[in-house]
């Protein structure tokens, strides 16, 4: 196989995985975030079936599979859209200017991410909570997401291997 179709081959399955992981991954990390603090609170309405809201093992794990799942279609829904609007041209941008480092990407995907999340809440029309802080944990999954799928795109599609020819 020629390294110029390895290189496309890679470049799909970075555009591909990388969002859809992403959010997956983002998902997992803002539940458990959101079941750390809903089990550090206090009991305002019990009976709770455990205390203070605490999950046990079970639970996570069912919430582990939960949240993948859902953040795996918003990777779909939102991520996909969005790589193909601004990820990979931004890609193409800095594969041309040389600019191939991680951490440009990873910045790269913070802001776009967090773009996203902007225009995601605006079309949804939650926009005013996101501003106002209301949008609460949910407000981190754009930055969050935005980076991991960076993160992941660099390394399945390694522009800093890529040949200039």
């Amino acid at each position: 196989m020629s390294v110029n179709a390895m290189g496309r081959i890679r470049l799909i399955l970075a555009m591909l995985l990388s969002p859809v992981v992403a959010a997956a991954i983002a998902a997992i990390i803002i539940g458990i975030l959101v079941g750390g603090v809903d089990a550090m609170s206090s009991c305002y309405d019990p009976p709770y079936e455990h205390p203070c809201g605490a999950a046990n093992f079970s639970d996570m794990l069912h919430f582990t599979g939960v949240a993948s799942v859902l953040g795996g279609l918003m990777g779909a829904v939102i991520g996909w859209p969005t790589m193909l609007v601004s990820g990979l041209p931004a890609h193409a941008y800095l594969t041309r200017t040389n600019h191939t480092h991680l951490w440009i990407y990873i910045i790269l995907g913070l802001v776009i991410g967090s773009l996203a999340m902007i225009v995601y809440f605006a079309i949804v029309g939650d926009l005013i909570d996101l501003l106002t802080g209301e949008g609460g944990w949910l407000a981190l999954s754009g930055p969050l997401s935005g980076t991991l799928t960076a993160g992941l795109f660099w390394l399945i599609r390694r522009p800093d291997q890529m040949s200039l020819a």
